[in-house]
């Protein structure tokens, strides 16, 4: 929106099917703009939001910016609260919070979306210590993401060399995307330095840049020498299996490290896996990832969570973590009815100016476009998870000897 911006609304609901109805409109001007990198050339959008000042929107902690997800290429409209009701299964330190909502842009009604908490270092968020004038590298936290995206750039020559060029690990500023990057042989693929933010924060500052490549560069090294006892001193290694428990659960595409995984460093910490992060084509909702369904992860997920298994202690922890998360994931099925009882008269009008329910969108499965209503695609979703759990618990039983 340019110029002066309408205030953004937020309340209303039906207090039977919803529990974080707010009862009176909560009126601050705010902002919007549309995100996304393959998401944005769908008819639906995608959009940041940015209010004016911090506030607490449906029951979650104050903060300025929120980030409103489309559900249209997932029509169940389930998988990405799925993915966090697993993360916190899991016990993973930061979950982001979402709420399903009915959306209204400039007066217009644009159907059912979600509404999450951005991916950001906050306190109310990912908690840990924020960049200051000053700091020395180590003192703060930083907060990676892998982002093979970050390189897209119209003109290769548009390309800066903040720290210069050298090895692998020099990273690369894309003024076209704004985004900090260097390149990761495992794998061959790339990670964003998402926070302490470039050129806003550390232009000035570079030290930090030098600190956490080098972070990274020891945890492959370490990985890459087999020495278990090496690892876990730069890796938290029961941080990486609570998240890839929940993703290869999941069968979710975006996990081999290509985008959307996040990874973060506490002074004086180890690397961490999280927050949890984009489950649209997850679950039996993608055409070209591991369509077998085989629990792949280990072995795709640039290669990371190969070189960890490799070693007893770590198969030891996983088997521990699955047992537990196998236990809570019993009545799983009646939260994702919950869920859909929760969107249902939502997603009738969702629906009829999103005629999508019979098309394909996005990487969609020939399944998942003949499920035709609303019903069918829950009920494909639940046949799914129902599937992958005694698969998941016999594959582990079997991998961790």
């Amino acid at each position: 929106i340019s110029g002066s911006p309408p205030p953004a609304y937020a309340g209303g609901g039906d207090p039977e099917i919803c529990d974080y109805v707010q009862q009176l409109p909560m009126i601050v001007p705010a902002e919007a703009k549309g995100r996304g990198n393959t998401s944005w050339n769908v008819e639906k959008k995608h959009f940041n939001i940015k209010l004016a000042n911090k506030a607490s929107v449906l029951g979650m902690p104050r903060a300025k910016d929120w980030t409103l997800i489309n559900n249209y290429c997932d029509k169940s409209m389930v998988r990405n609260p799925l993915a966090q009701h697993l993360a916190a299964m899991t016990g993973m330190e930061f979950v982001l919070k979402m709420k399903l909502v009915d959306f209204w842009y400039n007066g217009r009604y644009m159907g059912t979306y979600l509404l999450s908490e951005k991916k950001e270092v906050d306190p109310e968020r990912i908690n840990i210590p924020a960049y200051y004038p000053g700091a020395k590298p180590g003192d703060i936290g930083y907060l990676l993401e892998f982002d093979s995206h970050a390189q897209n750039v119209p003109d290769l020559g548009a390309l800066e060399r903040p720290i210069g060029a050298g090895d692998y690990y020099r990273p690369w500023y894309n003024p076209d995307t704004d985004k900090l990057f260097f390149r990761v042989p495992i794998g061959g693929k790339v990670a964003r330095i998402k926070s302490p933010a470039y050129p806003k924060e550390i232009a000035n500052d570079r030290a930090h840049i030098t600190y956490i490549c080098d972070q990274v560069e020891e945890a492959i090294n370490a990985l890459y020498s087999r020495d278990y006892s090496r690892i876990e001193k730069i890796i938290d290694v029961r941080s990486f299996i609570k998240w890839y428990i929940v993703q290869e659960y999941l069968n979710n595409h975006d996990t081999s490290f290509h985008a959307s995984c996040f990874m973060y460093l506490k002074p004086g910490g180890k690397l961490e896996m999280g927050p949890v992060w984009d489950a649209d084509f997850s679950s039996g909702n993608c055409d070209y990832w591991n369509v077998g369904d085989n629990p792949d992860l280990y072995r795709s997920g640039a290669a990371w969570f190969y070189l960890i298994f490799e070693h007893k202690q770590a198969r030891d922890i996983l088997l521990e973590e699955w047992q537990s998360f196998y236990a809570r994931t019993a009545d799983l099925l009646d939260w994702v009815d919950d869920m859909a009882a929760l969107v249902y008269r939502s997603q009738r009008y969702n629906f009829q100016i999103w005629d999508v329910l019979d098309q394909k969108m996005g990487a969609n499965p020939p399944a998942v476009v003949a499920a035709n209503t609303y019903e069918k695609q829950v009920a494909l979703l639940k046949n799914w998870l129902a599937a992958r759990r005694p698969q998941m618990n016999a594959f582990y039983q079997e991998f961790c000897k």
